[in-house]
């Protein structure tokens, strides 16, 4: 599960104890323990296997701890075991940095906190018990297991609306699909099958919510730059 929260102020205690407070307008993100199980970001420092496994961790961008602990490009693993402050709320402590997303990445992501810890800039967080408390923002990334198909898959989300939210919200909603060649994008429900084995929420960036990615493409390289 992730949320894309985009903005937030970071707070940095700097070396003099007072505080470096930043403001971030894009790449804020939450995700749960096993986001960097499918998703192959570049681990400068950490263990991404580990990383988001407790409440009140995070993972960075070289850039952003170049930005928030004045550190130089070849000391960015020094930011693993310091802590930022989110909108005067969450402590989150750095567990991971990550090299910088490509500019055309479908996952801007420059901070990734523990998916529990999205209310420090998300108010309509419920910690996952309420449907109304879930928008675009919010995607569930999964993977099929071998021999399933997307279309099988497809084929049990109509019925699954209908039963946890009822008849006449399914009814409203109006589940509907895009297709193209490799990619199947299912509105209001937010999912995107992408390949033969790949199920993938919409994407977060400016361009349209399917992408014509490969159908050879493996889960382990689906964060790759989209290519024009």
């Amino acid at each position: 599960m992730t949320f894309y929260s985009k903005e937030a102020q970071i707070t940095v205690i700097n070396k003099d104890g007072e505080p470096d407070r930043f403001q971030e307008y894009s790449g804020i993100a939450y995700a749960d323990s096993l986001f960097f199980n499918i998703f192959d970001f570049d681990f400068i420092a950490g263990n991404p296997s580990t990383a988001l496994i407790n409440r009140g961790t995070a993972v960075i961008t070289s850039s952003l701890a170049q930005k928030y602990f004045k550190l130089k490009p070849s000391e960015v693993s020094q930011a693993v075991g310091k802590s930022v402050l989110v909108n005067n709320t969450v402590t989150f402590v750095i567990t991971g940095v990550v090299a910088d997303p490509p500019k055309n990445s479908d996952l801007p992501f420059t901070f990734i906190g523990d998916y529990a810890d999205q209310f420090a800039t998300n108010p309509y967080f419920k910690n996952g018990v309420d449907w109304d408390e879930y928008n675009s923002d919010t995607n569930c990334w999964i993977t099929l297991p071998g021999g399933t198909t997307a279309q099988s898959l497809e084929d049990q989300l109509p019925p699954f609306l209908e039963k946890y939210c009822g008849k006449e919200e399914r009814r409203s909603r109006n589940i509907f699909f895009n297709r193209s060649p490799n990619c199947i994008t299912i509105h209001v429900l937010r999912i995107t099958i992408t390949g033969p084995s790949a199920i993938l929420c919409s994407a977060y960036s400016q361009w349209s919510d399917c992408f014509s990615l490969s159908a050879q493409v493996s889960t382990s390289s689906i964060c790759r730059p989209r290519r024009p």
